[in-house]
């Protein structure tokens, strides 16, 4: 595994030329000296706020041919989706460089607006939208960071000019609410956390990814966890977790499941035995969308996660964890 430590360019002569992880953002994404394929590259910051009874996510995404803009929650004991968003043609919002730094993303139109905010270690998420449906909504959402450390994971695939570099940070505290017409949800600190998953990358047309994240306090401490496979992962894995504000970096986790059937039981383990779970799946949130040449689908299961991680020595056992992993392919 190739630890990125100091300020590096992720490419060079306009190639993706390092590839690896960093706990520092260490990988400056000089996107002015890349030579990217004509309407190829991908670009999304995307936000996920999870309970045991709803989850909340905000995009501002493009995929150069188009932008995406959207709210979305379900509610898991009613199965109710709320969602309001845009879908517009070619590349409609300038997403920034940096995950960590401040920064400012705003998409405004007659009847809908979003804002995503980054000031140092608060995040905002803000929308109104009059909406055909729903009518008047509303999102004022803050999210306050808790770790110093966040996963970033520079990928490469078989092609020379497809990469991708991500970035997780999760165990955000959340505050504030969401406004569907009539149906409000609130989000209370140390009850709800968020997530941040901000992508960029040139990907194969077709691919197949596996990610899984949670949140939460154990032991009335913070723990967190990201788990994934996507690409070349020979140097650097997105896998980690975090517990009491410490990072403990994992290199492979085996993540097995049954595709005939989603619902089944997930196994999780370690290469070093740290991290071992099995999640009994409670809801699966299956996603399709097909048009055109574009055919996405992805398996997002929720459910309560049972095991361990061990820590200096020490196990640790975690009991009921509500987390989810998901199980996405795309042809995009």
């Amino acid at each position: 595994m190739n630890k990125i430590e100091n300020k590096t360019n992720l490419f060079k002569k306009g190639i993706p030329s390092i590839f690896g992880y960093s706990l520092n953002n260490s990988v400056i994404f000089n996107k002015k000296d890349a030579r990217f394929p004509f309407l190829r590259l991908k670009e999304w910051d995307f936000y996920q706020i999870t309970s045991e009874k709803f989850s909340f996510y905000a995009i501002i995404a493009h995929v150069s041919y188009a932008t995406s803009i959207n709210c979305t929650l379900f509610d898991f004991e009613t199965k109710k989706t709320f969602y309001v968003g845009k879908l517009l043609p070619f590349k409609k919002v300038k997403l920034e460089t940096n995950p960590n730094e401040n920064s400012e993303v705003i998409f405004k139109s007659k009847n809908y607006t979003m804002t995503f905010i980054k000031e140092n270690k608060i995040r905002k998420i803000l929308m109104k939208a009059n909406d055909k449906q729903f009518g008047d909504c509303e999102v004022d959402i803050t999210l306050k960071e808790t770790l110093d450390d966040s996963i970033l994971v520079s990928t490469p695939f078989i092609k020379k000019k497809h990469f991708y570099l991500n970035n997780k940070n999760c165990l955000m505290i959340a505050s504030g609410h969401v406004k569907f017409g009539n149906m409000v949800y609130e989000f209370k600190e140390n009850e709800n956390f968020g997530l941040l998953d901000w992508g960029r990358g040139v990907l194969p047309f077709s691919h197949e990814w596996v990610w899984g994240n949670g949140s939460g306090i154990v032991n009335g401490k913070y723990f967190g966890f990201n788990i994934g496979k996507f690409g070349n992962n020979e140097n650097g894995t997105e896998n980690i977790f975090f517990y009491d504000n410490k990072s403990y970096k994992l290199n492979y986790v085996n993540i097995k499941f049954n595709k005939n059937n989603y619902m089944d039981e997930w196994e999780y383990e370690s290469d070093d035995g740290s991290f071992k779970f099995k999640m009994t799946p409670t809801y699966d949130n299956f996603t399709k969308t097909k048009l055109l040449w574009v055919n996405n689908s992805c398996h997002q299961i929720f459910g309560k996660f049972n095991g361990y991680i061990i820590v200096d020595n020490k196990k640790i056992e975690i009991k009921d964890f509500y987390a989810f992993t998901e199980n996405a392919h795309n042809r995009w």
